[in-house]
């Protein structure tokens, strides 16, 4: 995911031909203890899914669909088309663990019989890292790591107003938690056409979980992702992890300044009426150009570049039709 990242944003110094064949062969080669390494290929490459059995079948099964998407863009990126396509077509099998019934993904035995009953608001064990079924978090909580295909989940949930009012639910429940797995999940509204949404989930988490404490993160400090969350919504722009795409929601500062390496070039992000009402973005601008959308690709950015907000203490109809591109319909 993170190699796919850096090559698709133009990062140097890395041999991305080498750590294709690395990724591949960490996914194609049968793995001595896959808990650890690699992969458990036997039930992925036959069932098209990771059966119960397993322990944490389903996320995991949802972790390789990604990282079969990611395998393929880079391959793409690359050139060879052929591995690239192989690795896209089996990113699909993300939807074989589906469950219609109760629109989330959940268990499902060897025999292709699903677990019943199941809660996916459930744990199912006392210590959440050894869940049967979900890592540290329970069905609910995973569901949204389908990034390669927003727009089918959205779809599964009866579409956008569907998928908002699901989201919404999720949150009024308290299921969000501040947790790696979950960490985007603010920012699905924006997929939705909902970029007021995403701002009042974003400020509302911020508060919550963020404070200047000995005690002040909610959760462990896992390789920086809490930090890095925080500075990254706080600034207004939040990259979708393994992909070229950034998200946009109201700044807290009124200004920021982010030096682009050693090229003397800068990004700056300007929100005048930054402040504790004004957390609605109401127009925006990139390079002094009208931005209507709630996103924007890296390569607009990289060179150095000047986003501009407009905000307020109402929502507008800002970001509410340009949406973002699902990847597995993307056009690159």
């Amino acid at each position: 995911m993170l190699l796919c990242e850096a090559a698709l944003k133009g990062l140097q110094g890395i041999n991305y031909e080498k750590a294709l064949l690395q990724m591949r062969k960490n996914n194609e080669v049968e793995s001595p203890d896959p808990w650890l390494y690699g992969r458990y290929l036997r039930e992925y490459r036959t069932l098209g899914y990771l059966p119960v059995g397993i322990r944490n079948c389903v996320s995991r099964h949802l972790e390789y669909t990604y990282q079969d998407w990611c395998i393929g863009r880079l391959a793409e990126h690359l050139g060879q088309e052929d591995v690239a396509q192989e690795y896209f077509e089996s990113s699909k099998k993300v939807w074989n663990l589906w469950r219609e019934d109760i629109a989330c993904f959940a268990p499902k035995n060897a025999d292709g019989q699903w677990v019943d009953p199941f809660d996916p608001t459930k744990f199912y064990a006392p210590l959440v890292h050894e869940d049967p079924y979900f890592y540290e978090a329970t069905g609910r909580q995973w569901e949204y790591n389908v990034q390669h295909d927003l727009a089918g989940l959205i779809a599964r949930h009866g579409g956008n107003e569907a998928f908002v009012r699901h989201l919404d639910e999720f949150f009024d429940q308290g299921q969000y938690r501040s947790k790696e797995t979950m960490l985007h999940v603010p920012y699905l509204y924006i997929y939705a056409g909902r970029p007021d949404k995403t701002a009042e989930r974003v400020r509302e988490s911020l508060k919550r979980y963020f404070h200047p404490t000995r005690d002040g993160l909610y959760d462990n400090e896992d390789m920086g992702c809490q930090s890095a969350w925080y500075m990254c919504s706080t600034m207004g722009i939040y990259p979708m992890m393994g992909q070229d795409l950034y998200l946009l929601s109201a700044p807290i500062f009124q200004r920021t300044e982010i030096a682009l390496g050693k090229s003397g070039k800068s990004l700056v992000i300007e929100a005048p009426q930054a402040g504790p009402e004004n957390l609605y973005v109401i127009a925006a601008t990139l390079n002094g150009e009208p931005l209507h959308r709630a996103w924007i690709r890296h390569r607009e950015i990289a060179d150095g570049a000047v986003i501009r907000f407009e905000l307020g203490s109402e929502p507008g109809d800002w970001g509410t039709r340009e949406l973002p591109p699902s990847p597995m319909s993307m056009e690159y």
